[in-house]
């Protein structure tokens, strides 16, 4: 009985010292990486049909991103930077520089922009093979939810999804699927391994009351890494729209493909200054091969 008791205090004396150095762990990660967050802010110039009295109509956008490279290049989510105007990241100093898109997939959701120099206290984020990753393996996520800065949340790989398989709308990236808490905000911003290595670019949530519900996605880094470092995407400011039902096509991928008729409405954006959201028929006819 006397040694049974010793055991379970040994082993209550090993539990409460375990708890600690996890938390110690996720803490020293996390300092280490947070410089290496950055917070994307975008203006928009909104369709003519919003505007007011002939004037423009502008709208701001926030999410997150992650610096990648010592000469000013940051991973973050096409559908944060993808129609904008302006674009400028806030580091984690308070320093705010302006931004440029470099590339950008919407069926994907990955974008990359650059700034033309990191301040001093800037860290480049290294990028893991997220084919290492596994179900169940514990991730945390650094961003900007509702514009809490710099906000982290931890959870685990709940799931992978091939391109093509998730019903997301989002063809062309695997994501990871997550139980840390993503919100409005967090988009774009970086999933971690417990490394502090960058896995994942977080994207969208799937949900029914509009917050966040358990069922987070991020694009694996291996696939923002290909689309975005090895293939990279033409970005023109020109996004296309779908309005026809029997076709899932859309406009710019007719433009390319060239060989279907298709009536298709799309936004197309002027050159600065104006930087306005006009909207346009474009039919493009068939060619033959």
């Amino acid at each position: 009985m006397r040694v049974l008791c010793t055991l379970m205090i040994v082993a209550l004396a090993v539990v409460l010292q375990v708890e600690p150095v996890i938390g110690q762990s996720l803490r020293d990660v996390f300092k280490k990486v947070r410089p290496s967050v950055v917070v994307v802010m975008t203006e928009e110039t909104l369709p003519e049909a919003t505007w007011k009295e002939g004037e423009p109509t502008k709208a701001g956008g926030l999410g997150s991103g992650v610096v990648i490279s010592s000469d000013g290049k940051i991973l973050t989510a096409s559908h944060v930077v993808h129609l904008a105007d302006r674009v400028a990241v806030r580091f984690a100093d308070g320093k705010t520089v302006a931004a440029r898109i470099v590339g950008s997939e919407p069926n994907a959701d990955i974008a990359l922009i650059q700034v033309e120099r990191l301040p001093a206290d800037a860290v480049v984020a290294p990028i893991a093979n997220s084919d290492s990753m596994e179900i169940g393996d514990d991730i945390f996520v650094v961003g900007a939810p509702y514009g809490l800065t710099y906000s982290l949340s931890a959870g685990r790989i709940s799931a992978r999804h091939a391109p093509k398989k998730y019903h997301g709308g989002f063809t062309l990236a695997e994501f990871f699927q997550t139980d840390a808490a993503i919100n409005k905000g967090n988009s774009g911003g970086p999933m971690f391994n417990m490394k502090g290595e960058v896995v994942g670019i977080v994207s969208h949530i799937l949900t029914q009351s509009g917050g966040f519900e358990g069922l987070g996605f991020a694009v694996t880094s291996n696939f923002a890494r290909k689309l975005m470092l090895r293939e990279r995407t033409f970005w023109g400011g020109v996004d296309g729209q779908q309005v026809s039902a029997e076709s899932g096509t859309t406009v710019l991928q007719v433009c390319q493909e060239l060989d279907i008729k298709i009536p298709t409405l799309c936004y197309h954006r002027s050159l600065p200054p104006y930087g306005a959201c006009r909207l346009c028929l474009v039919e493009v006819e068939e060619r033959g091969r």
